[in-house]
């Protein structure tokens, strides 16, 4: 049927249809366009978010060449991305993680799943930069791997952190070890913290047996109760009072710390007498955080004393895969944001999105964020900025962020990129209130702490140190230690710290002198141990010290008391023997005669009997003093017991046993003619002969001695009758 036989109900009939099918038209090219600027809007979004995140982010081929890499990817590899589309992923990496990293591409190019590694990317430059990546396995419609793209984070930073805390905590711990003081550090909560090696010699008691425990008691007392620093950690200085009443005082040198000495019957075989003093520490803001306890072994002196630690889901997989928080803020509000981001702040990602921005921000910083974001924006800031927000439960977490401006359907918007860093700074601060324990401890030790370089000098000196050279600190910085130590006391030093630089060993409680500023020369212990830096390179020595020159005066006084007579001051038995069998050898070397006499004071009964032992004890001392002015300077006069003294007179040389005997005779007649004496004073003796032809013992020869004695006194007596 042609148009002109149609009626005109069937023209407009399909009139209608041909327009309805034009508007059917118009309205699917209106969707397709919608929908390709839909598409390339989403596009724009996450290629955006991709090019300003501060991760590193990387496709490959199935055959592991690269095919994309962001911005961040080209700054942390020093790489244009021009020098790295086509080359293998290899080349950037480290040759010692080589293998690894190629075996886990393989491993996903087979559909396994891959957990987040570290590995080292190398620099254009040749910089080793520690890194880690989670990679993903980029698949096709058909599910078919067709390559690997992946996500990065430089973790220099945090690996610093860490290895700071460590050094710190172990410069601590080198320190507490190293001390030759024994000492121990409790927790708020009474626990062991420390335990030096010294404290383990002196308790026989193991760290490994007392850390995390409550029985530091153990190293002093059978049962449990509280120490001194349980008690300072408490606050109980009332029942300090109490408990070492007439036995404590307060530090000269630490303030609200203490001080104590007792005795220990159950420490060793005899007991010990130790000197302890107990001091709390606290942080960098005056927050009690422990209390450290050290321990004196002054038992010698104290006996002295007495006896003397595809694009689209490309770039929204790393977007929500990113490690860093990803979101978007227009007009104030957020527009989008990843999971990473909300659970930083303990939200979902939908209670987030349309919120405004501003809340999770904690009232004391927001004003410094604000002003921080808005100098970024501009230009003015360049690194990221930290600041406080306040989770869904309330608590406070740390956030490190960087924004940029962008456009998001054509209204200006902000991209952020934030990362959760309160880890970091609770390292941070741990290590701060480590160093802040490192150096309330070294500061307040009563022992020098010092540290040199390899050349010995001085870098470092706790105040006590000063104290005891006499300097200031200030005038021992930079000083080398050959300015207080003498010649053979620097050989000496030097061979000691040549075997710690050499074995890496530290050497403990070695004794030799240094000179005070004034010249007054003193000794000292001191433990030395080696300083290395970041490296493992030796880079000085530090060591603890304290000055024994009261304990060394002591023990010589002790020395040469128990070799004297008290009463007369002249060598007793002990003292003359020893001297003796010295002068005997030497005698013998010497082909030298020796005279050996032996003396008894001739009615020593009576007068003891008669007039009292105070007059016996003037007619000793009476002795004495003629027997003093009869013999040499050179030559050994003891009272060897009762009323018997003994003389070796070591060179005969010049010496006639029968002029000795006259001038003796002869000095006692003057004695007894000026002083008044109830009695006359009187003596019998008997002298041998030592010749080294004819060589004896020392107890042969006194025996002699003592017997031609004994026969002048009966003779004396037989006359008498």
């Amino acid at each position: 049927m042609d148009d002109k036989s149609k009626t005109k109900v069937q023209l407009i009939q399909e009139l209608t249809a041909l327009r309805q099918q034009v508007n059917e038209l118009s309205q699917a090219d209106m969707r397709r366009r919608q929908a390709e600027s839909e598409l390339l809007e989403r596009e724009h979004k996450y290629r955006t978010l991709i090019e300003f995140t501060q991760d590193l982010i990387f496709t490959v081929d199935r055959k592991g060449l690269f095919t994309y890499v962001n911005p961040e990817f080209e700054t942390a590899t020093g790489y244009m991305a021009s020098e790295l589309m086509g080359s293998p992923f290899t080349n950037i990496i480290d040759p010692e993680s080589w293998e690894n990293v190629f075996n886990k591409f393989k491993m996903g190019m087979r559909g396994e799943r891959s957990l987040p590694y570290e590995v080292h990317v190398v620099h254009k430059n040749g910089k080793r930069i520690p890194v880690e990546f989670l990679v993903t396995t980029l698949c096709d419609k058909n599910a078919n791997a067709i390559g690997r793209y992946g996500i990065g984070r430089d973790i220099t930073n945090r690996i610093e952190a860490e290895k700071l805390l460590r050094e710190s905590e172990q410069k601590l711990y080198s320190v507490m070890q190293g001390s030759p003081t024994p000492a121990f550090v409790i927790g708020t909560d009474h626990k062991i913290i420390y335990w030096n090696e010294a404290l383990a010699k002196l308790s026989n008691i193991q760290a490994v047996d007392v850390i995390g425990t409550s029985q530091q008691w153990r190293a002093f007392y059978s049962s449990e109760r509280p120490c001194l620093a349980d008690l300072l950690l408490d606050g109980n200085i009332n029942e300090i009072s109490e408990r070492y009443r007439g036995k404590y005082s307060k530090s000269n040198l630490i303030d609200s710390a203490y001080e104590a000495t007792d005795f220990f019957p159950h420490l060793g075989a005899k007991g010990r007498w130790l000197r302890f003093t107990g001091a709390n520490i606290r942080d960098l803001e005056g927050t009690l955080v422990g209390a450290l306890e050290t321990l004196e072994d002054i038992s010698d002196r104290k006996q002295a004393e007495e006896s003397l630690q595809s694009a689209e889901a490309l770039y929204r997989t790393l977007a929500e895969r990113s490690f860093a928080g990803v979101y978007m803020v227009q007009d104030g509000k957020f527009r989008f944001i990843n999971d990473n981001a909300a659970s930083y702040a303990g939200y979902t990602r939908e209670e987030l999105l349309g919120q405004t921005a501003e809340l999770l921000i904690g009232t004391i910083d927001r004003e410094m964020a604000k002003k921080s974001a808005r100098a970024m924006l501009k230009g003015e800031l360049t690194v990221p900025y930290e600041f406080r927000i306040i989770t869904k439960q309330g608590e406070t977490r740390w956030i490190m962020e960087t924004i940029t401006s962008i456009f998001y359907e054509g209204k200006p918007a902000i991209l952020g990129n934030s990362m959760d860093i309160t880890e970091r700074k609770q390292a941070e601060e741990a290590l701060l209130r480590s160093e802040e324990r490192y150096r309330t401890i070294i500061e307040g030790i009563e022992d020098g702490y010092f540290e040199v370089d390899i050349k010995g000098s001085m870098t470092f000196c706790n105040p006590s140190t000063a104290r005891i050279l006499g300097y200031t600190q200030e005038e021992l910085i930079g000083m080398n230690n050959r300015q207080y130590i003498d010649g053979e006391n620097t050989r000496k030093v030097f061979s000691v710290f040549k075997a710690v630089y050499g074995t890496g060993l530290p050497a403990r409680n070695f004794d030799w002198e240094l000179i005070r500023k004034g010249g007054e020369k003193i000794f000292v212990e001191t433990s030395v141990s080696l300083i290395r830096d970041v490296e493992g390179k030796p880079v000085g020595f530090r060591g603890i010290f304290r000055d024994i020159t009261e304990r060394k005066r002591m023990e010589e006084e002790i020395r040469e008391m128990s070799h004297r007579d008290q009463l007369t001051e002249l060598y007793n038995r002990r003292g003359f023997i020893a001297l003796a069998e010295q002068q005997l050898m030497a005698a013998n070397r010497a082909k030298r005669h020796m005279m050996l006499a032996f003396i008894d004071i001739d009615g020593m009964k009576w007068i003891n009997d008669t007039l009292g032992h105070e007059e016996g004890d003037k007619a000793l001392i009476d002795t004495a003093t003629i027997l003093r002015q009869t013999f040499r300077e050179s030559d050994i006069i003891a009272r060897i017991g009762g009323d018997e003294f003994a003389v070796l007179a070591i060179d005969m040389t010049d010496l006639n046993p029968e002029v000795l005997s006259k001038r003796f005779q002869q000095n006692m007649d003057d004695w007894n003619a000026k002083e008044s004496r109830p009695y006359t004073l009187a003596i019998s003796w008997g002298t041998a002969i030592y010749d080294p032809e004819s060589p004896m013992s020392l107890d042969q020869l006194m025996s002699l001695s003592d017997e031609l004695m004994y026969l002048q006194k009966r003779a004396k007596m037989s006359r008498r009758t």
